[in-house]
């Protein structure tokens, strides 16, 4: 394999039209259509892609480079939001769009291709046996963009090329490079969250039952652990919405406020869960991206300053309230109609029509979750199904993949473990990386759930549990007591042994130890 860290050598551009143009250049760092120029600037480990159009809107950018691979190189590609089991190693596939970045493994060689995090466009890569593909989406939501007289920095595409380099230390190495100024709590992450036992039909009794069980299982511990209050708290909350307003708790929480001061009071930190996006009240039509008046559900338009300022009244709300960590929910699914595991290159065939036309949706998603960092006044934020590369460098937390299970132990297997080894390069070089719960219930066997319990807490990751506490057993307490020292404690990051080949791995080095893990149990489950 040879290193990509030289300009394409074509460059394609769609129009408002549709209609694709090929842009003409004599160096390969300028190209031009008529006044609409694409330059590329120097940078570290790459260049900047800086594109100009005073009178032609744009839809995308499509560079390529005429590239080819061995046949026997193995691509491992990231998301676009959450993995949702589907991260691995595969052998050519030209179809498989691979989103942000994607390296590329030959016998010890490895060649990483990606774009600096919080871009303004959507970029995903495709490789096929002749070329590379990167494209570079900067509609302002399904529409053409229209960039007038200004200069849109669309990206910088950056590479890596080393031999006889280990993968996942190159490809973290990477996450850095595209990551230069990461959000990193100093301590870390861990303790407890009802939903995997609760799943909505939680109470502020349940909650400070479970913030007693944190507390006692951490008590020798200096660094102290969360409770994070998930969905069923709010006052509108149903068996069929889960969305806003978010300024009073229903029946079965007597204050918020009040609740923050008894768990803190525990000596735990206290978290909390929302749906920022989802209201059910229609107020002005100019502030909702789309509706279903049917159902009385309608998703606030990001790009309008008013609904900018509502969802950072809640953020300062919870803040005020007394909590430290705030976990916000759905807001790519709710953008985009689809969640990531279901988009293409269109991302969505919804309809997107932003307020402000004036921006990219890369540009808008960037300010809205600026805005909930700043608002944040310190308080860890959790992204949950928010897009990857435009978190990073912003929260501190990202859910790195989608839902665990307390009654499956299968889902377990395939989104947990999955995404704790293919998205651990980006553990304390974008965020802290966190593959999600450990849910405890009577549905899966101690012993199953014991290894997942394990992986999380000895890799340095946060470990969040969902437990009721009446259902432990003296066996559960002791492996999570253990399991919570070492979560409280600055560890070195796992890695994962078998990832080339294994996409659930079940070797992993730990420190100067190597452990194994049966995620299967005999008979293998049917699924």
């Amino acid at each position: 394999m040879r290193s990509l860290n030289r300009y394409p050598h074509k460059i394609t551009i769609q129009t408002g039209e549709e209609t694709w143009i090929h842009l003409s250049s004599e160096n390969q760092r300028q190209w031009y259509y008529k006044d609409m120029t694409i330059e590329l600037v120097d940078a570290s480990n790459g260049f900047q892609v800086i594109a100009q159009s005073p009178n032609l809107s744009l839809l995308r950018i499509q560079f390529t480079w005429e590239e080819t691979f061995l046949p026997e190189t193995k691509f491992l590609g990231d998301a676009f939001e959450r993995g949702y089991g589907d991260l691995g190693f595969e052998l050519l596939k030209p179809d498989r769009i691979m989103p942000w970045y994607f390296m590329a493994v030959y016998q010890g060689e490895t060649t990483c291709y990606g774009v600096k995090t919080a871009p303004n466009a959507l970029c995903s890569w495709q490789v096929n046996d002749q070329s590379i593909d990167l494209w570079m989406d900067i509609r302002n939501g399904t529409l053409p963009l229209q960039l007038g007289n200004r200069a849109l920095e669309a990206a910088t595409v950056v590479f890596s090329h080393n031999e006889n380099h280990d993968p996942f230390e190159a490809l973290t190495s990477f996450c850095s490079i595209m990551c230069p100024s990461p959000n990193i709590p100093k301590d870390p992450v861990y303790g407890g969250n009802d939903w995997y036992y609760a799943y909505g039909n939680n109470s502020e009794e349940l909650i400070l039952e479970h913030t007693r069980l944190i507390a006692e299982l951490s008590s020798s511990n200096e660094v102290r652990p969360f409770m994070v209050i998930d969905d069923g708290w709010q006052i509108d909350h149903s068996s069929h919405y889960n969305g806003g307003p978010w300024h009073q708790n229903n029946q079965k929480f007597s204050s918020m406020h009040e609740l923050a001061n008894q768990i803190k009071a525990m000596g735990v930190r206290p978290g909390i869960w929302f749906r920022p996006l989802l209201t059910n009240t229609m107020n002005n039509e100019e502030h909702f991206l789309h509706s279903d008046k049917e159902r009385d559900e309608y998703v606030l338009d990001i790009s309008h300053p008013d609904v900018l300022k509502r969802v950072g009244e809640d953020i300062e709300r919870f803040v005020a309230w007394g909590y430290e960590m705030i976990k916000h929910d759905f807001t790519t699914f709710d953008l985009f109609g689809y969640w990531g595991k279901d988009m293409n290159l269109r991302y969505t065939d919804k309809v997107i029509s932003f307020y402000n036309k004036s921006l990219t949706t890369a540009e808008i998603i960037n300010a809205f979750y600026n805005m909930i960092e700043e608002k944040s006044k310190g308080a860890y934020i959790i992204g949950c199904n928010t897009v990857s590369h435009l978190s990073a460098g912003v929260f501190a937390i990202q859910r790195t993949g989608d839902d665990t299970s307390g009654t499956d132990f299968g889902r377990t297997r395939k989104m947990g473990v999955n995404t704790l080894a293919y998205r651990m390069p980006q553990h304390k070089t974008f965020y802290l990386s966190d593959a999600d719960c450990v849910g405890i219930t009577a549905a899966i066997p101690w012993s199953q759930n014991k290894k997942w319990l394990n992986v999380l807490s000895s890799s340095g990751t946060p470990l969040f549990v969902s437990c009721n506490p009446k259902e432990l057993t003296e066996e559960m307490i002791a492996d999570l007591q253990e399991a919570f020292q070492l979560a409280g404690m600055n560890r070195s990051s796992a890695v994962p042994m078998d990832w080339l080949y294994n996409q659930y791995p079940s070797k992993w080095k730990m420190d100067e130890r190597i452990a194994h893990y049966e995620w299967y149990n005999t008979p293998r489950d049917l699924k």
